[in-house]
Formats: structure tokens, C-alpha cells, sequence
């Protein structure tokens, strides 16, 4: 399986700088929005034959304002947008180095987003949501 915590690292890579956005690839106890963190949520190992390849999945934690705003909710839906300059799906999947080869990973997939509304981090509750990135890592061969 590729690097996991290196994944998370470069899928925050991708991101940071999209539409203002800054992007974490490990936990943070606090946030300056728009701020996405990535955490690694769950792997299934052997996705090919003779382990060529392994499905891991992440989740991007979105973090655009402090409360319900007018301009967060814009922002909000710019990033979750399926094209455009401040597009998630289009910085992970468009990008023209689909996956860097040091971290093991060959394909990153935004499968979707939920959980609209306001997230609570250390008592500050903040409107965002949560996307969902499918990636194909190199497994054991």
C-alpha cells in the first residue's frame, strides 16, 4: 500500500493555494478558513490481482467561514463546484500530474461530498463540509 500519511500530504498539496484555500495533510486543533485538512479513512488491500494495486479512501475536511454567511456559502459552493479555478474535483482530478509517484498513489477520484453545515473544531463552529477522495495506490507485488 502507498504511503498513507504521504497521500493525505499530497492530496493537501494539490489543494493548497486552490481559491485561497489552505490545506493540511494531518489534524489540526485549529483553523484560519477556507482551510481543508485531509485524514485517511479507510483502505481495502488487494483492489487487483497479486496485490498490483490497493483502494484507499480520504476524506477532506472543508472549512470555508465562521458560521452561516452569505460570502461562506458562496465560497463554499465554488469549491464544491465541479470545474473552475476554485474547484476541489478539478485540483484533484484534472490536475496535469494525476498522482505524484513518490507517495505510491496512481489515480485521485473526488466521489462526492456531504455533511453540509456547521463542523465544530475546539469549540469554534465553522460551515463547511466533507468530501470524499477514492485513491488507487500501489499495493505489494
Amino acid at each position: 500500500m502507498g504511503d498513507v500519511f504521504q497521500i493525505a500530504a499530497d492530496i493537501a498539496e494539490r489543494l493548497d493555494g486552490v481559491g485561497g484555500l489552505r490545506a493540511f495533510g494531518y489534524a489540526r486543533d485549529a483553523v484560519a478558513p477556507p482551510t481543508a485538512v485531509v485524514y485517511p479513512a479507510s483502505g481495502v488491500y488487494g483492489a487487483t490481482m497479486g496485490r498490483g494495486s490497493d483502494d484507499l479512501t480520504f476524506i477532506v475536511q472543508l472549512y470555508v467561514s465562521k458560521g452561516w454567511t452569505r460570502t461562506g456559502q458562496d465560497l463554499l459552493a465554488a469549491y464544491l463546484d465541479g470545474s473552475g479555478a476554485t474547484s476541489i474535483i478539478a485540483a484533484l482530478t484534472d490536475s496535469p500530474d494525476p498522482a505524484p509517484s513518490a507517495a505510491g498513489a496512481h489515480f485521485y477520484e473526488v466521489s462526492g461530498f456531504d455533511r453540509v453545515g456547521i463542523h465544530d473544531l475546539a469549540g469554534v463552529g465553522y460551515l463547511g463540509a466533507q468530501l470524499t477522495v477514492e485513491v488507487t495506490a500501489s499495493g505489494t507485488t
